[in-house]
């Protein structure tokens, strides 16, 4: 049975297989609840990151990885700054994982493009980095609205006061892996890159 877990790194430091791959194993868990050729509840998986080149960089990891997993699995990235239209469509056609920016995935979840109450497994990738940028009220927001036994995966740099506290309210007997130390801090060139 797959737990929370608290992944504390420094930024570039291979965080995003060790989430991913559990996920991938979630999906395929969550396939075998239905029988063949039955509908299964769509999306399983979401991924919320803080930037749209994360989002980017995470879904290239997911579209090659699942390759030699699960190759049966739809993904769809989410974010701003492009037509809504594409990403409409592929969300309407279902999807297993859903990588996205908090800004995107709150505008297709108000206007009923998706669906986030079938979301079992949560991946917080970078939790520090949207904190800062503002993100906590949608990220609040879709906790709410994602099912209530789901798993999360929370991944930071830092480990500031306020991601231990919104650590310590979402998630459950969390197992938490710190590669480097807990006083980590951000340079400015981590955020330019």
């Amino acid at each position: 049975m797959l737990k929370d877990c608290i992944g504390v790194s420094e930024t570039g430091s291979g965080k995003t297989l060790g989430f991913l791959l559990p996920a991938f194993l979630h999906i395929e868990a969550q396939h075998g609840l239905y029988e063949t050729g039955e509908k299964k509840p769509c999306p399983s998986v979401l991924v919320l990151t803080p930037t749209r080149e994360l989002a980017q960089q995470i879904d290239r990891e997911v579209v090659l990885t699942r390759v030699f997993l699960i190759p049966f699995f739809r993904s769809v990235c989410l974010y701003g700054g492009v037509a809504r239209l594409d990403q409409m469509k592929v969300c309407r056609s279902g999807v297993e994982i859903v990588i996205a920016t908090p800004g995107r995935l709150a505008d297709l979840a108000d206007e009923g493009v998706i669906s986030l109450a079938t979301v079992s497994y949560l991946v917080l990738d970078e939790a520090d980095r949207m904190l800062d940028l503002g993100f906590e009220p949608s990220i609040r927001r879709i906790l709410c609205e994602i099912r209530p036994d789901r798993i999360i995966a929370l991944t930071s740099a830092t480990w500031p006061e306020n991601v231990r506290q919104l650590a310590k309210k979402y998630t459950k007997d969390a197992i938490m892996v710190v590669v480097g130390s807990l006083n980590l801090t951000v340079s400015a060139d981590q955020f330019l890159s």
